[in-house]
């Protein structure tokens, strides 16, 4: 099989990747500045909810890339990072060190945390910063522990095919002619990727939803994450012709543009500001390293926009020399 790909949001580091470690209280405290001036710098508000744009993700990625992980030893003894661990919360430092001195086990700040940064106290007083690629929490003041958690896994009902809790208003197409396959943030600034044909009901399964045959030969695969989603393309198929696949835009308070590098970009509509870098689309057949687990045999696929600056179409247009490819 082969495959393409590319992705619309505004992080797109694995939830696996985080940073733990232990610091001062003076250090602590820069941490919180530091984050809060990426916040303030780096976030728009999209749907009454904060999205991240590629500049943050770049930051993060950088960690990915000497592959920082979280450390074991820092937690309730489980493992792994602390956001999954459903550690008790605490709205202020106090509460929270005197909550993780009776318990044992390390206590959330509340007031000093946010999707992407969690500042816990551990039983002995000493304090954690937990920094994470992408949100792992949305603030919730009516719930009792001040957020509710992420939750990717999709699920369909009267409002269609969205995953439980995620960043960023996120509906996927639960089939038919509905004229969109994804849509990402609500109200005044929002893109949704059309869909020229009825679309299959989706097989959901996590966080990703399979639309089977969705064009001949191939299916289209949506996997969300916190802020915004991934489309594959799986050609089941060599094909016998060029592939050629057109997709409406429908953009709201952005517009639309491919840079010098063929990166599809979305920019404010007033102001122009690079919103999200949405990067270029990947080709690639099955194979994989057995090492690092990346695909062995991959090409970039051309992105050209048609049509009007408020409508355009996405135009993606594999090369059909890479199917000849040896060993595909």
């Amino acid at each position: 099989m082969f495959g393409w790909w590319w992705w619309v949001g505004f992080c797109d580091l694995p939830l696996d990747r985080v940073v733990v470690a232990v610091y001062p209280r003076r250090m602590m405290l820069l941490l919180a500045s530091l984050r809060r001036s990426l916040s303030l710098s780096l976030s728009r508000e999209v749907g009454g909810r904060a999205l991240w744009v590629g500049g943050l993700a770049t930051v993060f990625g950088l960690v990915g890339v000497v592959g920082v992980s979280a450390e074991p030893a820092v937690g309730g003894g489980s493992g792994g990072p602390l956001y999954a661990q459903g550690l008790a919360t605490a709205t202020t430092e106090g509460q929270a060190a005197s909550v993780a001195a009776a318990s044992g086990q390390p206590v959330l700040v509340v007031s000093e945390s946010s999707g992407t940064f969690g500042s816990y106290v551990l039983p002995d007083g000493s304090l954690v910063a937990e920094v994470t690629g992408e949100p792992v929490r949305v603030a919730d003041v009516t719930s009792a522990v001040g957020y509710r958690p992420v939750d990717t896994t999709l699920v369909q009902d009267a409002l269609g095919v969205h995953p439980v809790e995620a960043a960023a208003p996120i509906v996927l197409s639960d089939g038919g002619a509905d004229g969109f396959i994804a849509r990402l943030g609500a109200g005044a600034d929002s893109v949704a990727l059309g869909w020229l044909r009825s679309l299959p009901v989706p097989v959901l399964s996590g966080s990703e939803a399979r639309y089977v045959d969705a064009l001949p030969g191939i299916d289209v695969v949506i996997r969300v994450n916190a802020t915004g989603f991934e489309q594959f393309f799986v050609v089941k198929q060599r094909p016998t012709s060029a592939l050629v696949i057109d997709q409406p835009l429908a953009l709201r308070g952005l517009r639309a543009v491919v840079n010098s590098a063929g990166q599809l970009e979305l920019h404010d509509a007033v102001t122009n500001r690079l919103v999200s870098d949405l990067g270029t689309a990947v080709i690639s057949g099955d194979g994989t390293d057995p090492l690092s687990g990346l695909a062995t045999d991959t090409g970039t696929v051309p992105i050209t926009l048609a049509g009007s600056v408020g409508s355009p179409t996405l135009q993606l247009r594999p090369d059909p020399a890479f199917f000849d490819r040896p060993g595909l």
